[in-house]
C-alpha cells in the first residue's frame, strides 16, 4: 500500500508508471498508447509520453495545473480501435496549496512513481514465453528451477505446498529494479519478504503469519485511525435561500487519503464534495466515508437565523414600532457584544429587537447600566421578536453599548 503523494501546486512533476500486461512486465514500445490525466474539476488533459520497456514517462508541467486536489491517470491502448483497453490510477497524486502540506519526501523536482496492470483482450504471453522471446533456450522445467521453484516433497499431499497469492501491484513491485522495489514496498511487504527468505520459499507456520497480519491490522487502526473533517455549513439570514456546498477531507492518521465510498445524508457522493441547491431551512449534513474496511463520520449544519435590529424611535410600544426601520445587524446566534448606535434626535427611545429565541440580559454604556423596560413582543414578515426599550429617552448623538 503506497501513500498518496502530496505535491505543492506550481511545480513541474515527472511521472513514472510501470505497467504489467496480463501480469507480465512486457515491453510497451510497439504499442499504440495514450495517457490522460483527470483533474479534480474532472477535466481530462492528454500528456505526451515516452516509453522504455514497461515504463511510461510523462511530464505534468506547472502551467497546466489549475486546481488543488486529487488527480487520476488513465493509460489507453488502441483507443477507438479493435482491442481497446485501459488501466487507471484513480488516486495518482494530490496537489496542495502550500509546501508545508507536502509529503515529507517530496523534493524540488517531484517524481510520481506508480504501478498498474494493463489487461489485454487476448491471452498475453506467459512468463516462460516471454523468457523464450528474450533468448532463453531451456525447457519450461529448467526455467522454473532457475527461479528457485521446487515441487512439493509429497506430491500426493498437495496441502503441504503453500501457495501465496500476490496482488497485481505486488507483482509489479517484484519486477521493478531492486532499488525502486525496495523504496515502494510497504512494511508488511518487507516482513513477508523476510519470512519467505528465511523459510526458503516454504512457509510451514502460515497461522503465525495470519496472526501477525491481524495484529498489524489492529495496530494500524489504532495508530492510523480513519477520520473525516467536514466544512460547508454556516449561519445564514432567515428568509433567504442558499446553495450549500458540503466538502470533506478524509485522513488515515495524519495522511490525507481518497475514501473508497462517501455518502451525505445517505446519498452516495462522487469525489469529496456535494452541492445542495436553494436551501432555506435548518439542515444538518452527515458525511460517512469508508476506507479499507474502516468507517468514519462527521457533520456540518446550515442554520437560518433572523437578523437583530437595534436603533432609536419615538415609539414607546413595540406594537407601533416598525422593527425593520431600526439598523439591521449582522446575523448572529447571540446578541452579546459591543455596538455603536447613532441617535439622530433627542427624545427618542433606544430599542433592541432580537429574534424570539434570544434574550437580552443586561445593557451597559461606559460601565454603567442602561435601565431597560420588560421585553415586548413584535414581529416582521419573517419572524417574531423580543423588543427591549430604554426606560428613558436618549439624547442626540452616538451611543456605544455592551449587551450581555
Amino acid at each position: 500500500m503506497s501513500m498518496l503523494q502530496k505535491i505543492r501546486i506550481g511545480k513541474d512533476i515527472s511521472i513514472e508508471w510501470y505497467i504489467l500486461t496480463n501480469g507480465i512486465a512486457l515491453s510497451l514500445e510497439e504499442k499504440e498508447l495514450k495517457l490522460e490525466i483527470t483533474t479534480p474539476l474532472l477535466k481530462k488533459i492528454a500528456l505526451p509520453i515516452t516509453v522504455s520497456g514497461n515504463r511510461i514517462n510523462a511530464e505534468f508541467p506547472a502551467k497546466l495545473q489549475k486546481a488543488t486536489g486529487v488527480y487520476s491517470l488513465t493509460l489507453w491502448e488502441n483507443i477507438g480501435k479493435k482491442g481497446q483497453t485501459c488501466v487507471d490510477r484513480c488516486s495518482a497524486f494530490s496537489l496542495v496549496s502550500r509546501t508545508c502540506q507536502e509529503s515529507c519526501w517530496i523534493t524540488d523536482t517531484p517524481c510520481v512513481t506508480l504501478c498498474g496492470n494493463l489487461f489485454a483482450g487476448v491471452r498475453g504471453e506467459s512468463a516462460y514465453e516471454a523468457a523464450l522471446r528474450n533468448g532463453y533456450t531451456g525447457s519450461e522445467r529448467e526455467w522454473l528451477e532457475s527461479l528457485g521453484y521446487e515441487e512439493s516433497k509429497n506430491p500426493d499431499n498437495p496441502e503441504e505446498t503453500v501457495h501465496i497469492e500476490l496482488t497485481q501491484e505486488q507483482l509489479i513491485l517484484l519486477q521493478l529494479p531492486a532499488s525502486q522495489a525496495a523504496a515502494s514496498l510497504s512494511a508488511l511487504g518487507r516482513k513477508l519478504e523476510c519470512v519467505l527468505e528465511s523459510t526458503e520459499g516454504v512457509v510451514e507456520n502460515i497461522e503465525e503469519i495470519k496472526k501477525y497480519e491481524e495484529r498489524l491490522s489492529n495496530v494500524e487502526k489504532e495508530v492510523f485511525p480513519l477520520s473525516v473533517s467536514v466544512t460547508g455549513g454556516g449561519i445564514f439570514e432567515k428568509g433567504t435561500s442558499r446553495d450549500i456546498t458540503v466538502q470533506w477531507t478524509t485522513r488515515k492518521g495524519s495522511e490525507e487519503v481518497e475514501p473508497d465510498s462517501s455518502t451525505v445524508n445517505d446519498i452516495p457522493a462522487e469525489g469529496n464534495s456535494m452541492v445542495f441547491n436553494s436551501v432555506n431551512n435548518d439542515t444538518t449534513y452527515k458525511v460517512v466515508v469508508t476506507k479499507d474496511g474502516l468507517t468514519a463520520e462527521s457533520s456540518t449544519s446550515a442554520r437560518f437565523i433572523s437578523p437583530m435590529y437595534f436603533g432609536f424611535s419615538e415609539a414607546d410600544n413595540a406594537s407601533i414600532l416598525p422593527i425593520t426601520s431600526l439598523d439591521k445587524q449582522s446575523v448572529k446566534t447571540s446578541p452579546a457584544g459591543t455596538y455603536t448606535l447613532n441617535n439622530e434626535k433627542t427624545g427618542n427611545y433606544m430599542w433592541l429587537c432580537v429574534p424570539s429565541s434570544m434574550i437580552v440580559n443586561r445593557v451597559t454604556s461606559s460601565g454603567f447600566d442602561i435601565p431597560m423596560e420588560a421585553q415586548q413582543e413584535g414581529s416582521t414578515s419573517v419572524d417574531t421578536y423580543k423588543c427591549y426599550r430604554s426606560s428613558s429617552q436618549i439624547n442626540e448623538g452616538q451611543v456605544k453599548i455592551v449587551i450581555s
